[in-house]
């Protein structure tokens, strides 16, 4: 995945799922290239990315979350 600053998912970065750059033409290209130069690495991005999205967004993470909040309310 490559995705730029301004996206709002730095994160996406730091836990090795893609590459964030510059919102502009020379920070896509850029990381573009980088992105081409490691293509053995797509797929551990890729598996990085997929778990990150399973463990923070699935509906079950979810609503366990929502959950423990409506419980600490009452």
């Amino acid at each position: 995945v490559l995705l730029t600053e301004n996206g709002g998912f730095n994160q996406i970065e730091d836990i090795g799922g893609g590459r964030v750059g510059a919102a502009c033409v020379e920070g896509l290209q850029e990381g573009l290239f980088t992105l081409l130069e490691s293509k053995l690495k797509l797929k551990e991005m890729g598996a990085n990315l997929k778990g990150y999205v399973y463990n923070s967004h699935a509906w079950s993470k979810i609503v366990d979350k929502y959950l423990r909040l409506y419980n600490s309310i009452l």
